[in-house]
């Protein structure tokens, strides 16, 4: 590994521990046991949010109007990517394609969509998307006795005490995940986050006074790293520039007209995002910080780089990769790519070990048979995370690690 060039330009990744070597790569699987969608089943999971927002109160949570009208820029702008399926496949249900449709449109220059008579700014329609997907994944459904997911929930705590108490120190995270899960499970363990990009590339956007976080400002050598790939519900983008909310409830607090009990973060909160907005003024080009899984991500998203430049640095070190319902979509053609690229500068001598972890046998019959990892030394989970942390067998073979 001596041989291999200098490949990280990012000057946060230098803090690091370079004994990272075990590598958690978490898709929407990981948290889907929680009752956060995964994106094929996204359209159900919006229905049911839908009429539960329906029932909160516009006049006391004012966010509730602007969510209940970005679900209907969302299903409208779903009516035209069906049209499409007449010609080509597209799945309408899976918010990954309306996502990525929705760029390409604003790519090409077509601003404007009509849908019965009526003109559809794909501009608005862009932002109202990420409004919405700010609406379903800035939850953490087991906190929520209305989602029923409290036992799951300590599935979770047990996974995150078996993290903090053997492999710390030699731990990152990658994801493509939105949410603030693997934030907030690790902060109520008291271990140290942060996010690869340098401290002067990004503000934080504080809603209150006090000086509580969930995860560091800058990389330390303690502190885990987590790439977030395709951005964050914490994240938001306002003339150009990346604005990061790290804000912790300390003895439970209101947001807008939302009350947040202790130690969570205050991104969960339904009228956080009116707060942001409001601290953010005057908004020019505002965006959720969130991008479709598109060869274009990393285009005008400076901080975007550099999470994946992070990423291929600690998949480039990784003795140990465990993937967790992910399932390398043909959408993100991207992501083959960058392992594709990381990998090629391992020395032959190097070991990888790789252990997969999904609900899906079609997923792991493509890891093991040689999808594109080339490796002997694939064993694999079949299951749901919950039921394969609860066999044990998965953390008796991370407890050889």
């Amino acid at each position: 590994m001596s041989d291999n060039p200098i490949t990280s330009i990012n000057p946060a990744f230098q803090h690091f521990s370079k004994n990272r070597d075990i590598v958690f790569f978490l898709g929407a699987g990981f948290s889907a046991d929680l009752g956060l969608p995964v994106m094929k089943g996204f359209q159900s999971a919006c229905e049911l949010e839908y009429k539960l927002l329906s029932k909160e109160n516009a006049s006391i949570k004012p966010t509730v109007q602007l969510f209940l009208d970005s679900y209907k820029f969302y299903t409208n702008f779903r009516e035209i990517v069906k049209k499409a399926s007449k010609f080509i496949k597209v799945n309408p249900d899976n918010i990954e394609d309306i996502f990525c449709v929705a760029e390409s449109f604003l790519n090409s220059g077509i601003l404007v969509q009509k849908l019965n008579g009526e003109k559809w700014h794909m501009e608005d329609v862009y932002m109202h998307i990420g409004f919405w997907l700010w609406n379903m994944y800035k939850q953490c459904p087991s906190l929520d006795a209305r989602k029923g997911k409290e036992k799951e929930g300590t599935v979770y705590e047990a996974f995150f005490d078996f993290l903090k108490e053997h492999m710390l120190d030699r731990m990152a995270i990658i994801t493509t995940n939105y949410d603030l899960v693997c934030e907030y499970y690790m902060n109520k363990k008291k271990a140290q986050l942060s996010y690869p990009i340098p401290e002067s590339k990004f503000k934080d956007v504080r809603l209150r006074k006090q000086e509580n976080f969930y995860i560091e400002s800058n990389t330390t050598f303690d502190s885990v790293p987590l790439c977030k790939l395709h951005g964050s519900v914490n994240y938001f983008e306002n003339n150009r520039l990346l604005f990061i909310n790290r804000e912790l409830a300390e003895g439970g607090e209101s947001v807008g007209g939302s009350l947040i009990p202790a130690r969570r973060p205050l991104m969960f909160a339904l009228d956080a995002l009116s707060e942001v907005r409001a601290k953010l003024q005057p908004l020019n080009n505002f965006e959720i910080g969130v991008v479709p899984p598109t060869y274009s991500k990393l285009d005008k998203k400076k901080w975007l780089e550099y999470t994946w430049n992070g990423a291929f640095e600690l998949i480039k070190r990784a003795k140990k990769i465990i993937f967790v319902g992910y399932s390398f979509p043909a959408s993100d053609g991207f992501m083959k790519a960058m392992f594709q690229a990381a990998l090629s500068l391992k020395e032959e001598r190097d070991d990888l070990k790789i252990l997969v972890v999904d609900k899906n046998e079609d997923v792991l019959k493509r890891f093991k048979n040689d999808y594109f990892i080339n490796n002997k030394s694939i064993e694999l989970f079949e299951g749901a995370f919950t039921d394969v942390w609860k066999k044990g067998a998965l953390r008796e073979v991370m407890e050889r690690f």
